[in-house]
């Protein structure tokens, strides 16, 4: 088992929470609350689900939480990205 932050998929998970974080703080604050904190909260999770991930023995339920989760940040990505946040 390879060290978790040294796996690729890590990597671009934890850039992603890393840009994403300067974008919801500058959030207008009706939406930074609601949106952003989502946002924020499902990239940190991300990051989590991935060291679950490469801690299991069965990876497959830990990966399709992970690509759910990563659906739901693409969706709240387009929503701040439509609505110009």
């Amino acid at each position: 088992m390879a060290l978790t932050i040294a796996l690729p998929i890590y990597k671009v998970t934890y850039d992603l929470l890393t840009a994403v974080t300067p974008l919801t703080a500058n959030m207008p604050r009706n939406h930074k609350g609601t949106i952003g904190k989502k946002l924020s909260e499902e990239c940190m999770e991300l990051v989590v689900m991935i060291y679950r991930a490469n801690s299991a023995r069965d990876k497959a339920p830990h990966l399709q939480m992970l690509l759910e989760r990563m659906q739901v940040v693409e969706l709240l990505l387009r929503l701040s990205r439509d609505l110009r946040l």
